[in-house]
């Protein structure tokens, strides 16, 4: 669950839980109220019946008629009653329909005193039960209220609430939407710019901050940006002192290299004797690895300015180029490819500058006849392409680091490409939003593994 949704919860639960008791405390208090004035009008029958009863039996000292005496009450006073002894046994019932064997009937135990019941709840129905002795008498009266109004009342009530409780959800729903927004609006923007900045956006902050705990934590960020703007800012200035040193350094090399490697391949022409023919040979090696090299930096500084000129190309032409650069090739090593048909956007020269410098690669790697093999394959949104060759392999401590310029497998040979081959391929794939994954295990195989994207970002 997001933290909106538990803010939004929280809040909406918590209005609910509010406003719904509100309404409770406040629907309860008017039930009481009506049941207070079904009280009182019930005290006032059961006045009536008590008079009416009382001026019959007046001066009256004969046995007494329960059915007479009822009939007359019930005829003058229009009430549902019982006449009860002592007993609580009913003596008469004014109603015959009254659930009598459900209802609790009991007279109070002194004179002058009339009892009132609890509600009491009979086939959905409810009623109320005031109780009164006759003084001096054997028996008492029970009047039965019906509480038809109370009854009639509560169901409004029911439907009232239901209604009021629907409103508080829906309302509860939209101000906890809006109140849950506001309160995650400052969060979502420390998400968003914290994201920017992690994307390489250093120059995002943080816009005006609240002056709360977040506003703290948006002021500590923007502190960490400027901070981290400044550091990139030197980094940035060291790096491009040191490329522009190398780019300088490889262009003033370049002119004595050549004239070593022409004097040198002047030489082997001469007639020499064996060991200063080797030596010679070995300075024009030498020389040319060299001159290589400088190549290598030149192209590598180049490439942080590169602009790159996308076109649509397609798969089987790069299948034809991949063939054709093999074909020198053959006699030594094995190669294979096999690309599914696409069409990738690309700079198509740097393309073949990263692929020829991944084989090229694994040539320099090989000490004696091996297979590369090259797959492409249609993805999702993605292209993926892998050269694999049962070469030697890479140690598992250099894997991470292989693409830094100037590592190298092996530090003993004296390879035309020493370091810088995969540092290129890594800046060009780079350049085409793609990924680079390497995976080798150490004596049996190398696998690279180059991804591009069918659809290149605008940036």
């Amino acid at each position: 669950m997001t933290y909106f949704y538990k803010i939004y919860t929280s809040i909406f639960f918590s209005i609910v839980l509010l406003f719904g008791s509100i309404s409770f405390l406040f629907l309860y208090s008017v039930y009481q109220n009506t049941l207070k004035q079904e009280k009182e009008t019930a005290v006032s029958k059961e006045h009536i019946v008590y008079l009416l009863i009382n001026s019959k039996l007046s001066n009256r000292n004969e046995k007494i008629d329960y059915q007479e005496l009822g009939d007359f009450v019930k005829k003058s006073s229009g009430e549902n009653f019982f006449l009860v002894d002592n007993k609580d046994n009913i003596l008469y019932s004014a109603e015959p329909n009254l659930p009598k064997e459900k209802l609790t009937i009991e007279l109070p135990p002194k004179e002058d005193i009339v009892q009132i019941s609890d509600v009491q709840l009979v086939n959905n129905k409810k009623y109320l039960l005031l109780s009164e002795k006759i003084p001096n008498k054997n028996f008492g009266i029970v009047l039965v209220d019906p509480l038809v109004e109370l009854t009639k009342n509560m169901e409004e009530f029911k439907m009232i609430y239901r209604f009021l409780l629907i409103g508080i959800i829906i309302a509860s729903a939209i101000v906890s939407f809006l109140l849950a927004n506001m309160l995650i609006k400052p969060i979502k923007q420390l998400i968003k710019t914290t994201e920017d900045i992690s994307k390489g956006h250093v120059e995002k902050r943080v816009v005006s901050p609240t002056n709360d705990e977040l506003g703290e934590l948006g002021k500590g960020l923007n502190n960490m940006a400027d901070k981290f703007s400044k550091d990139i800012d030197q980094i940035q200035q060291a790096k491009d002192s040191q490329d522009l040193f190398l780019a300088n350094l490889a262009h003033e090399i370049r002119t004595p290299l050549t004239s070593i490697s022409g004097y040198s391949q002047m030489l082997k022409w001469s007639d020499l004797e064996p060991d200063d023919l080797e030596s010679v040979e070995y300075i024009y090696n030498e020389s040319q690895r060299l001159t290589n090299l400088s190549k290598d930096i030149l192209k590598l500084t180049q490439l942080n300015t590169y602009q790159l000129e996308i076109k649509p190309i397609k798969t089987t032409l790069i299948r034809e180029d991949l063939e054709l650069f093999f074909k020198g090739n053959e006699s030594q090593h094995g190669f294979s490819v096999s690309l599914e048909e696409s069409e990738l956007p690309l700079d198509y020269n740097l393309f073949k500058l990263m692929a020829y410098n991944i084989v090229l690669n694994s040539l320099n790697a090989f000490e004696k006849p091996s297979e590369i093999e090259i797959r492409g394959m249609n993805q999702k949104d993605s292209y993926q392409l892998k050269f694999s060759d049962n070469g030697p392999g890479i140690p598992v401590d250099l894997v991470e680091t292989v693409t830094e310029a100037f590592v190298t497998n092996n530090e003993s040979r004296s390879d035309q490409h020493l370091g810088l081959g995969l540092s290129i391929v890594q800046k060009v794939v780079k350049l085409h939003q793609g990924n680079l994954l390497i995976e080798s295990t150490e004596g049996i195989e190398t696998t690279v593994i180059v991804t591009f994207k069918k659809e290149l970002a605008n940036e």
